[in-house]
């Protein structure tokens, strides 16, 4: 899997002039925060740190999402969604991932509140997608909006983790409501990340949802509390 060759050229073209060692270093910057558990809400993305993340994170994140969403277009073949909500959406990945797979989305509305990360999306992202999808931004924070506007198809991706337990229920739910038909979730393959996971599964069944993937059932996990995590690997192609 790999990023459309528009935003890798753009990605390349960005980079020009800046040297690799600060890339490096602003890189480092954003891994190091992941490795200890903060979000990227406790860290200052300036626009050379969001150029970082989209050298560095958007190919695999592309590629997490775009997988996903194959498996759900596979498993539900007659799934057609033409509104979509993208919740934290960073520079859009989930966004483009989403008109990759679903050509009858008509229109996505992407709440980020991080400047930087919209810029990103604005200058390489959106220039990507198809001219007759309508994509409005919203610089709202995800935690304090009240009420989602609904759309068919609602993602809320990398995003669990960097809420705290006592937001995370709440933003869960609103996710549900505001979802006409699927709420897609996905999260790092790590222990942080499978645990987000399965405490959203539980909060999400327990509100009346149906589990299409990754879980063959609705039963309690069998990996819970022992020393395994759900995960999933995919191959991509890196900038």
């Amino acid at each position: 899997m790999s990023l459309p060759d528009s935003i890798r050229m753009a990605l390349d073209k960005s980079a020009e002039g800046i040297p690799l060692a600060t890339l490096q270093q602003a890189a480092e910057h954003l891994g190091s925060g992941y490795r200890d558990g903060r979000s990227t809400m406790s860290l200052k993305l300036d626009d050379l740190a969001a150029l970082a993340y989209g050298i560095v994170r958007l190919p695999a994140t592309h590629a997490a999402l775009l997988d996903v969403l194959m498996e759900l277009e596979d498993l539900v073949p007659d799934f057609s969604p033409a509104t979509h909500l993208d919740l934290g959406a960073g520079p859009g990945t989930a966004t483009l991932a989403s008109l990759e797979v679903f050509s009858g989305i008509t229109s996505s509305l992407l709440v980020e509140r991080e400047p930087a990360m919209r810029r990103l999306g604005q200058r390489l992202v959106i220039p990507a997608l198809p001219e007759d999808v309508a994509i409005t931004w919203d610089d709202s924070d995800i935690t304090s909006i009240k009420e989602y506007p609904a759309a068919d198809l609602v993602t809320l991706s990398f995003a669990l983790v960097e809420v705290d337990g006592s937001q995370r229920e709440d933003l869960l739910r609103r996710a549900f409501d505001s979802c006409l038909d699927t709420l897609v979730l996905v999260e790092p393959g790590t222990v942080p990340g499978f645990e987000a996971i399965l405490k959203a599964r539980d909060i999400l069944t327990a509100a009346g949802g149906n589990l299409l993937a990754p879980c063959p059932h609705g039963e309690q996990c069998p990996m819970e509390g022992t020393e395994s995590w759900c995960h999933f690997s995919r191959r991509l192609s890196r900038t």
